[in-house]
């Protein structure tokens, strides 16, 4: 496999963990249904995967679907279930953006690494179109109209009225926080630039009631293409993502 057959943030994802050799213990945390968890576990093979995510309902999905037929994998709800491990590698995709106590969610990460193991951590990035990040519209415009367009887009109100604002981080911002929680920065990528947000968008608006429709999939085609050449690329400060990878002091 190379970066060519995956795509959106998956490709700075692949470029990062095609890179590690002779993971034998793997924890991925804020795993959600397992679905990420699974395709990178595939890229570590051989090697034992855990997921953890609060969100029970998620991982009873993960444990039914996706672990229930491989033996390398398996999923927790409860972080006292992993207090007996120690991990080689530990990757979050998209959590510290959601976390409250930042530093305090890093220096767990960092308590569940062997010594010299290593993070891989991406969060979005305080770039040029972050105003674009559709999961923060509530907050722009008032609490009763972005309901009603919700409804009128989704068929149903939003479910998650009350969670705090998704955050996207300076590099300085992530590299200081990172640094100060037990870790030593190897390497960093900025990437993505605007159609990853125009195909969230898009998705968002449409999906729904025209996924089936011949415009719909050839528009989908052509920002998913644009998303991926932008993925392969960084547009320094002004970068949508950006992932790190650093190492236990």
């Amino acid at each position: 496999m190379n970066s060519l057959n995956v795509s959106g943030r998956l490709i700075p994802y692949w470029e990062f963990l095609s890179e590690l050799k002779n993971v034998e213990l793997h924890l991925d945390v804020g795993c959600d249904r397992g679905d990420l968890t699974l395709v990178v576990h595939s890229w570590l093979e051989p090697c034992a995967t855990h997921g953890v995510d609060v969100n029970e309902s998620s991982i009873s999905y993960a444990n039914s679907v996706h672990a229930s037929s491989n033996e390398s994998l398996k999923f927790y709800s409860n972080i006292k279930d992993l207090d007996q491990n120690r991990y080689e590698l530990v990757t979050a995709f998209e959590v510290l953006e959601h976390v409250s106590d930042e530093k305090g969610f890093l220096e767990f990460i960092n308590s569940k690494l062997e010594r010299d193991g290593q993070l891989v951590l991406s969060v979005p990035h305080s770039g040029l179109f972050d105003f674009l990040d559709p999961f923060n519209y509530r907050f722009l415009i008032p609490k009763s109209i972005f309901r009603a367009v919700y409804k009128m887009v989704k068929g149903q109100y939003p479910v998650f009225d009350d969670r705090p604002k998704h955050k996207h981080f300076s590099k300085n911002e992530l590299f200081d926080l990172i640094e100060k929680s037990g870790f030593e920065i190897l390497k960093h990528k900025r990437y993505g630039f605007l159609f990853f947000y125009l195909k969230w968008i898009y998705s968002d608006l449409f999906d729904k009631r025209f996924n089936s429709s011949r415009v719909y999939k050839f528009v989908w085609i052509i920002l998913n293409w644009l998303q991926d050449f932008e993925m392969r690329r960084s547009f320094s400060i002004f970068s949508a993502g950006i992932l790190i990878q650093a190492r236990k002091k």
